[in-house]
């Protein structure tokens, strides 16, 4: 028997997409924060765990007002993504990691929405 699937869009308003490009946009920032803490860690020969990773940038992003304001899962899961890219590397399944960057189109103008939001739900039969 096949399985079912629901493809449900979302159709944010103006405040939801832009606290949805904020969170993008912070998900970024501590993603690219982590990985400049591990390479600076890897030049000294000390190599750090995502859990140490994101203990640093817990103590860091206070410095930061804005981030008081965004939701801390966002960089929470962009450093455990970080970690698992980092055992990726390690384990010679992958190169390593890059920084990420605003998405941008061909022309070089940054997009409208650089988080592509999609949700779908599975139905399972019982």
């Amino acid at each position: 028997m096949p399985y079912k699937t629901h493809k449900i869009a979302l159709a944010p308003t103006f405040r939801e997409r832009r606290w949805f490009a904020q969170q993008c946009g912070y998900t970024r920032f501590a993603y690219n924060h982590a990985l400049s803490d591990f390479k600076t860690g890897l030049e000294n020969d000390n190599f750090q765990s995502w859990r140490t990773l994101n203990n640093n940038f817990n103590q860091t992003k206070k410095e930061y007002d804005w981030t008081a304001l965004m939701d801390q899962r966002a960089a929470l899961y962009a450093i455990k993504h970080l970690g698992q890219g980092i055992a990726n590397w390690v384990s010679k399944r992958a190169k390593f990691p890059k920084f990420k960057i605003v998405a941008t189109n061909r022309v070089g103008q940054q997009m409208n929405n650089p988080c592509e939001l999609k949700a779908s739900v599975s139905d399972y039969p019982r």
